[in-house]
């Protein structure tokens, strides 16, 4: 934003040096000779020979109006549908509708009768044009129509509209300035273009980008929606988006050139099938305090050039280009690929920087990462159903205070070819394969203050991990196959606190102050919360709140020369075991259910609970108890686990015994909605118009989440009223 600003700042203070100089004779000549702006209005029932200039003298066409227009006018459209003449130009005008729902701009030339150069407006002149309250729509068959056409430095405003059938909505060219706040873009092959396809240099992270011309620039704002476009935005230029809702696109955003996403979600995009991305960068971006959720088949895709998701990388033809992309506390979760494929996050050759961001439940793996540069903090990688992570080509991967747990299919972390690999303060564990599988003796891995235990697999590391472990005494918790739950003293995976994935440690857990002095110690733990609390930092992503370490555990070396925990032999023997036979009834035969499809365990029965773990179809788990309504849900364990969550009936093959487990009570009740929701304070100035929302707390809740005319528009983790 602070390169936008500049770039306004510039226009604006062209404008202040003018007025403030002292004009001519000549200059105020001129002044006096410039016409008063216009108020005209065009009606359904107008007339062209009429003089425009009231609702009753109304004319019938936006082109009479225009001819009429001096610099400056407002041109009021009332209700209705109104055929458009294509190739209109706008200068230094505002037309107004009666709403986006109620004045429609339509195209006159009929379907198939366009020709590749026609719009419906060219936006030209130095002076501003704004559109407001109307919708602009084509026949998207055509594929040949523009909606706006704004190039040479034009500067055009749309607000409260719809732009919708046509082949480009917006078309931003050289030094042209477009903004959008709570429009509608939707229905064309690509909504926003800024910009061609020339190369233009972009710089790296931490230094300005100051090109010597831009290829156009878009400030996208305020509940604006971009739906079931081909292309939802493709920016060769400057992109601001701050509060977009992108859904049903089959590319929702495609990045070459300089953008900043915040505040934005993306649902329900990939409708192009296999091979589209929701996000695509190729430029240089950010994302921050977003989300996506339910895309398919890949939610954001970082690569220097196009290629196929199924041929990573060998189709590459080397470029100029580069793909930075740093993502800031986004939330990536449900998004549905197939098993084998990665539908989460993908990164090919470019640079990714990942912060405090949850990478969970998606149907697919969660990183891909194919050679380029990785950094990953403060995040968590869970509950993803074809493993966590996987490093190949000449990938170099950091990750630091992270959390990979509970992931199904295959490895937590697989490191393949030549790619690097380095943890530090990272927990792995109750994954459902092998912890690291270091899968090319020419990979490499690095593992400081980490923890790698309590992995499902057969192993907690295979191909050649122990080499790569650290000599100091936090290996034992490196690749070590006989902790247990209760040794380590990790807690449940839980999201509960600071709004990231953690695994809790136990009062007494060894991994306590076990953190190496020499290392240094982190500042914080993946939750924020600082670091060291204790003599040392503890090993994994979470540091415990006080400092409970128990007397450290003595580590022996055999004579067989395996470095371990080794169990104590005595010479105790031990008791002869006395049977006694009682009459005490045999206990009931347990209930197993299978699962006919992938599904949720959620921490109470219903979906607005949050889910806790997962199972894959042909899982099977065993029921201990049911709700007391419909639609039914069973109470089962989770697998190698001494919790339980809540499986609703229609994910498991029916079972006429589940019916007769007991009514198991719901330990957690969800909160009530707040009361008392009212407007407590408005503000009307010259930057615009807020409002201030207040309302009680409910009993019970830990969050809100915001709502207008159906689409989410903030939530709040603390628990007070706002």
């Amino acid at each position: 934003m602070n390169k936008i600003s500049h770039a306004l700042g510039t226009i604006f203070a062209v404008g202040v040096l003018s007025l403030g100089c002292g004009l001519t004779n000549v200059a105020r000549d001129v002044f006096e000779r410039i016409p008063t702006p216009l108020e005209l209005y065009v009606s359904t029932a107008g007339n062209d020979a009429n003089d425009c200039l009231s609702v009753d003298t109304a004319c019938l066409t936006l082109r009479a109006a225009l001819e009429k227009a001096t610099l400056s006018s407002t041109i009021h459209i009332g209700p209705g549908e109104f055929l458009v003449e294509l190739g209109l130009i706008l200068k230094s005008i505002t037309l107004i509708g009666a709403g986006s729902d109620q004045t429609v701009l339509r195209a006159a030339a009929a379907a198939g009768s366009y020709s590749s150069d026609d719009v419906f407006f060219l936006v030209e002149g130095q002076n501003p044009v704004a559109i407001r309250e109307l919708e602009i729509s084509g026949i998207r068959d055509s594929n040949a129509l523009v909606g706006f056409n704004v190039d040479g430095g034009s500067n055009l405003s749309l607000e409260n509209c719809r732009v919708t059938q046509v082949k480009i909505g917006v078309l931003i060219q050289t030094a042209g300035l477009v903004t959008i706040s709570n429009c509608t873009i939707a229905q064309n092959t690509v909504g926003v273009q800024i910009g061609g396809y020339t190369s233009h240099f972009l710089k790296y992270y931490g230094e300005d980008l100051k090109p010597s011309t831009y290829h156009g620039l878009a400030v996208i704002s305020n509940n604006s929606i971009i739906a079931k476009n081909i292309t939802g935005i493709s920016n060769d230029g400057i992109l601001s988006l701050d509060n977009v809702t992108f859904e049903q696109n089959s590319n929702a955003l495609y990045n070459k050139g300089y953008a900043t996403v915040a505040g934005s979600t993306f649902g329900n995009n990939g409708l192009g099938g296999a091979g589209n991305a929701t996000i695509t960068n190729s430029g240089v971006m950010t994302i921050s305090n977003s989300g996506l959720s339910n895309n398919y088949p890949v939610a954001i895709l970082n690569n220097v050039e196009p290629y196929l998701i199924s041929a990573f990388g060998e189709t590459y033809s080397p470029s100029d280009r580069r793909a930075d992309l740093r993502i800031s506390n986004v939330e990536i979760f449900d998004n549905d690929g197939n098993l084998h494929t990665p539908c989460a996050i993908v990164n090919a050759r470019g640079r990714l920087q990942i912060y405090e961001t949850n990478i969970v439940h998606n149907q697919c793996k969660g990183l891909d990462l194919y050679k380029g540069k990785v950094e990953i903090f403060k995040s968590s990688i869970v509950n993803n159903m074809y493993g966590g992570l996987e490093a190949r080509g000449e990938s170099s991967v950091y990750l630091e205070n992270t959390t990979i747990s509970n992931n199904y299919g295959v490895n937590a972390i697989e490191v393949d070819d030549t790619a690097a690999l380095k943890l530090v303060n990272v927990t792995v564990a109750y994954n459902h394969g092998v912890g690291i599988h270091l899968a090319s003796p020419g990979a490499h891995l690095d593992i400081w203050d980490s923890v790698v235990a309590l992995n499902l697999g057969v192993f907690q590391c295979i191909g050649g991990v122990v080499d790569h472990r650290p000599t100091h005494s936090s290996n034992y918790f490196v690749c070590n196959d006989t902790w247990t739950g209760t040794t380590l003293g990790l807690g449940p995976l839980t999201d509960e606190e600071a709004g990231t994935w953690v695994h809790p440690l136990l009062p007494g857990s060894p991994l306590i102050d076990s953190g190496v002095p020499e290392h240094g110690c982190l500042t914080s733990d993946q939750r924020g919360s600082s670091r060291p609390n204790g003599s040392n930092c503890d090993v994994g992503a979470y540091e415990s709140d006080r400092s409970t370490a128990i007397a450290p555990l003595e580590f022996v070396t055999p004579s067989g020369g395996a470095t371990g925990v080794v169990p104590l032999y005595t010479n105790t023997p031990a008791p002869t075991p006395t049977l006694i036979y009682t009459d005490t009834p045999q206990a009931p035969i347990p209930i197993i259910l299978t699962f006919a499809k992938n599904a949720f365990c959620r921490k109470g029965p219903g979906s607005l609970y949050r889910d806790i773990s997962s199972f894959n179809q042909g899982d099977t788990a065993q029921a201990d108890g049911r709700n007391d309504t419909d639609p039914r849900w069973w109470w089962v364990q989770i697998p190698n686990n001494t919790e339980h969550c809540w499986v609703s009936h229609v994910t498991v093959d029916p079972n006429d015994l589940a019916e007769n487990l007991p009514i198991q009570p719901v330990a957690l009740q969800l909160p009530a909605a707040p009361s008392n929701f009212a407007i407590s304070k408005r503000v009307c100035s010259a930057n615009g118009y807020s409002l201030q929302l207040a309302w009680s707390k409910s009993s019970g809740a830990d969050g809100y989440t915001l709502y207008l005319n159906g689409q989410q528009i903030a939530s709040f983790k603390e628990a007070a009223s706002r």
